[in-house]
């Protein structure tokens, strides 16, 4: 997704997750602050600004995204490096029950891609609550089909399945 611009693609980035997850809502995506070339921190892209949005077809759940990227390139080739995550799925009391994290800067030790499994998720076993269980880059595109095919999320759109199919998340740079 290559742009003349750092804005521009930042833009297009936005509106291709938009896309994704307006399988399973209507809710908007937006990139949070001012797009600038050199930036010094990342830019935060998020859901429903960053709140819970509740999820159809009588699932009673409720879905987060936030994703962090950079601009990168020069020249008029500018595009999106993504640089973290954080989706989470919670019940209809608002508690997590499944978080996919990626913050490979962040103030913790384990930097790679993982899933926490919360309170909401029932689990009897208490060393798992809280854990780190890795699970490799997890794509939007992914987590929209997991939604919708194995947790009974109503698909907002009839074309669904063909639209994540086609329209794959870029993998983030190394």
């Amino acid at each position: 997704m290559a742009a003349r611009t750092p804005y521009e693609a930042a833009a297009n980035y936005k509106d291709h997750i938009q896309l994704l997850v307006s399988c399973v809502t209507r809710s908007v995506v937006r990139v949070a602050g001012a797009i600038f070339e050199g930036a010094p921190r990342p830019y935060r892209l998020e859901l429903n600004n960053s709140l819970p949005v509740p999820l159809g077809g009588g699932s009673n759940l409720m879905f987060k995204l936030q994703q962090f990227f950079r601009i990168e390139g020069a020249g008029g080739e500018y595009r999106v490096n993504l640089v973290g995550y954080h989706y989470a799925l919670h019940d209809d009391k608002r508690r997590e029950i499944l978080v996919y994290h990626w913050h490979p800067s962040g103030g913790s030790l384990v930097t790679t891609p993982h899933l926490h499994l919360e309170h909401g998720a029932r689990v009897g076993y208490t060393l798992i609550l809280g854990a780190h269980l890795p699970t490799g880059y997890v794509a939007v595109a992914d987590l929209t089909r997991l939604l919708i095919r194995d947790l009974g999320v109503a698909p907002s759109r009839p074309d669904w399945d063909s639209l994540l199919s086609e329209n794959p998340d870029p993998v983030p740079a190394p």
